[in-house]
């Protein structure tokens, strides 16, 4: 490749290779999804299908934290 001077561009001969702090990305996209679908299936929908699961007093509590924090706001 020559420019409008007629020199022409040096590339560099370097063997490029990965960078070695990126090769867990791909192991750990795939840990995130497996997470996330379980999370799918457990986590409940709805608020009626949170107070009729077995931890249901947990999700009161969560609920009830949340609303206080609302108030506390003035959202």
């Amino acid at each position: 490749m020559e420019n409008s001077l007629g020199a022409s561009v040096r590339r560099s001969t370097r063997v490029r290779r990965p960078n070695d702090r990126l090769r867990d990305y791909e192991v750990e996209i795939a840990a995130s999804l497996v997470v996330q679908a379980v999370n799918e299936l457990l986590e409940p929908t709805s608020v009626t299908e949170a107070l009729s699961a077995p931890d249901a007093k947990k999700w009161i509590a969560a609920l009830e934290t949340e609303y206080k924090e609302l108030m506390r706001n003035h959202v």
